[in-house]
Formats: structure tokens, C-alpha cells, sequence
């Protein structure tokens, strides 16, 4: 299945046990395409802040002795997105699967926070 699909275990709130409804939040986004830029990643999620982001790299490696063609591998952007508080980052990621870019699904789910 290539599509992006969130599940839940239940129906219950998916807010993080160990957060409080007014703390910041923070969720990751990878799959990210090539030729996405950090501003095309605040417009499609309003309301938050990039606290990092890692374009899309394509990887050449050169032909080996068994392989006259070479390879070529793509690793997917990712990026951090912080959110004011739990309740949007939660809107966000129960409405996943809504969000696409160039035709390529995205992976949204909670950062776990290291204290």
C-alpha cells in the first residue's frame, strides 16, 4: 500500500499521556519529495514553525565492476514542525492523510519529546 494511512488503537484522544493542553508540540514530517522547499512546507501546514527541515537528497553512486549502470537512491526530506499547543498538532495528525505533496503521500506523526 503506498499511501499515507494513520490508525489509532482506539477511539480516544491520541493527545501524548505526558503532555498538558497548553504545552508546545511538536510532530515530524518525512517522505518529503524533491524540490520542496521549507516555505512550501509552512504553507501547506499554517499555524506552525519549521524547527528543521532536511530537503530530499538523490544519490549517485558510481558503477561498480558487477554493475556498469551504477545507482541511484533518493532519501526522503523530513522536517520538524512546532505547534503553539497539543490540540492543533492533533488536528494534524488525524487529518494525515490529507496531505500530499507532488503526488507523494507524507508521514505525519508526534516527535516524542526528550527531556
Amino acid at each position: 500500500m503506498g499511501f499515507c494511512h494513520v490508525e489509532y488503537a482506539c477511539n480516544s484522544s491520541c493527545i501524548p499521556l505526558d503532555h498538558q493542553s497548553d504545552d508546545k508540540q511538536t510532530i515530524v514530517i518525512t517522505n518529503i519529495p524533491e524540490n520542496v522547499s521549507e516555505d512550501d512546507l509552512c504553507h501547506l501546514f499554517s499555524n506552525s514553525r519549521v524547527s528543521k527541515y532536511c530537503p530530499s537528497q538523490i544519490i549517485h553512486r558510481k558503477p561498480t565492476s558487477n554493475d556498469v549502470t551504477g545507482k541511484i537512491k533518493i532519501l526522503w526530506g523530513y522536517a520538524f514542525l512546532t505547534y503553539d499547543n497539543v490540540q492543533q498538532a492533533v488536528s494534524v495528525i488525524e487529518q494525515a492523510q490529507q496531505y500530499h505533496i507532488n503526488g507523494q503521500p507524507l508521514r505525519v506523526s508526534f516527535r516524542s519529546k526528550e527531556n
